[in-house]
């Protein structure tokens, strides 16, 4: 007995004088892991978006851990950024898959995810001559409907307190539909009449260029 008691004492003396292991403590901002079989569902962040084609609110919801949807509603420069812009929406499923530890203040975050979007926006036209299909580069673009598939990349960075900045890299790979225009004369006649057409959406390459993102984080 007196040498378990002596064990003990040996014991509980090494755990008392060993300085205590320091922790990183989690934000209070970072959801916990849930039980198995658990899925989470609330509000994750809300912000904006701007980017060099235009500018978009944006909302992210959590629905597992490292899972979250994104969608962005703004409006959209396009080609012709002196004209009027059009409106476009887009949704993301991202997934958190990397949290490096770059500072020892914040928490970083590295996300990916497929999505859509759609809208009304302005882009390089494609029209038809009789039967010969243009593509008039160098001139201006017509306004129509846009559908893609885009690919979201993001870095993040969330502050400790509650907000978070990010870059996000996003590429559309879609077909922009026109109506067509009419050239006209100096009288006002029609002198030549292009019919609407389908093309590549030329602004989803825009995407690669990064846009700058600010979240109020839940």
């Amino acid at each position: 007995m007196k040498r378990i008691l002596t064990i003990l004492l040996i014991v509980l003396a090494s755990q008392t004088l060993l300085p205590a292991k320091k922790h990183r403590p989690e934000p209070h901002n970072r959801p916990h892991k849930p039980h198995h079989g658990m899925v989470e569902n609330h509000p994750r962040s809300m912000g904006f978006r701007i980017g060099v084609t235009g500018f978009d609110a944006s909302y992210q919801h959590s629905f597992r851990r490292n899972q979250f949807l994104q969608g962005d509603f703004g409006v959209d420069f396009g080609y012709n950024a002196n004209g009027r812009p059009g409106v476009r929406a887009a949704a993301t499923y991202n997934f958190l898959w990397a949290r490096p530890a770059w500072t020892h203040r914040g928490y970083w975050g590295i996300y990916s995810g497929p999505g859509v979007t759609m809208g009304y926006v302005n882009d390089l036209a494609c029209y038809r001559l009789g039967n010969e299909r243009l593509n008039p580069y160098g001139k201006k673009g017509a306004y129509g409907f846009m559908m893609a598939f885009l690919v979201n990349v993001g870095l993040e960075y969330t502050f400790e307190f509650p907000v978070t900045l990010a870059l996000e890299v996003r590429p559309a790979f879609g077909v922009h539909f026109n109506g067509g225009y009419d050239r006209m004369g100096e009288a006002g006649e029609i002198l030549t009449r292009y019919s609407g057409g389908a093309g590549f959406y030329e602004n989803g390459l825009l995407g690669f260029v990064p846009t700058f993102t600010l979240r109020y984080r839940f």
